[in-house]
């Protein structure tokens, strides 16, 4: 089974000349084996996907793209931790891009409300045409669920795969000060390799996505760093970081 994106002319231009104007990667360093970036419109943070995209390895032959689910789970989901996109391949202005399956509950129900994944399909699309891509949907979690988190990212981990984070600053906060502080803060945790849920908890950060982070941090030994920050003060997307395996 063959789907669509749901949100093109939306979130990102359909016409590829357009496309490319803001998809442009001229080189990769072969150095980051995750990075995570802002789900927005992709004018608003097309430089952050380029600079943390250029970072890739470019052997990568698996994407698994982990994304917090902004809406509350279906009764079906409410005992299962974590879902996935079980479409085969999904349809993108580049190229297909093919589904691999992680043996995880369906949720591809979600995917016409998330966009969260669109816009890393297309640069995979783009630059990666021959890469499998899973897609997997976290509700938000309590530390315990981070561990269990990071004990199925560990199985998932081979030679030549990258994992792709999605996570903002929560858009709740419209105040600019308070979200400069969060963001401050966050950015500062990150490359401390802190847990961030202690934090969230004490509303000190305001961070869709952090379980994910948390979990990751529990799987892989290394180091987060800031690759470029936002530059819209509007913008709640918190930046472009990278991950390098110490």
């Amino acid at each position: 089974m063959a789907r669509n994106l749901f949100h093109s002319s939306i979130i990102y231009p359909e016409d590829i000349s357009e496309l490319n104007k803001l998809i442009s990667i001229e080189s990769f360093s072969n150095e980051a084996d995750a990075i995570i970036l802002p789900h927005a419109k992709l004018s608003l943070v097309n430089e952050l996907y380029n600079e943390a995209f250029s970072l890739i390895k470019e052997d990568t032959n698996h994407f698994i793209i982990l994304l917090p689910l902004h809406s509350e789970p279906l009764i079906k989901d409410i005992n299962h931790y974590i879902v996935e996109e079980k479409a085969n391949s999904i349809l993108t202005p580049y190229n297909p891009i093919f589904i691999k399956d992680l043996n995880l509950p369906d949720g591809s129900e979600y995917s016409y409300e998330e966009f969260s994944h669109e816009l890393p399909l297309l640069y995979i699309a783009k630059y990666f045409p021959s890469a499998l891509v899973s897609i997997v949907y976290v509700p938000h979690c309590s530390s315990k669920g981070s561990k269990e988190l990071g004990k199925m990212l560990s199985s998932w981990k081979e030679n030549h795969t990258t994992f792709i984070i999605g996570t903002n600053l929560t858009s709740i906060i419209n105040n600019e000060e308070i979200l400069k502080e969060s963001e401050e803060r966050a950015i500062r945790l990150l490359e401390e390799g802190s847990f961030l849920a202690e934090y969230v908890n004490k509303g000190l950060v305001s961070l869709c996505g952090s379980h994910i982070i948390d979990g990751f941090n529990r799987a892989f030994n290394g180091k987060w760093c800031l690759v470029k920050k936002r530059e819209t003060s509007s913008l709640t997307a918190l930046g472009a970081f990278a991950h390098f395996i110490s």
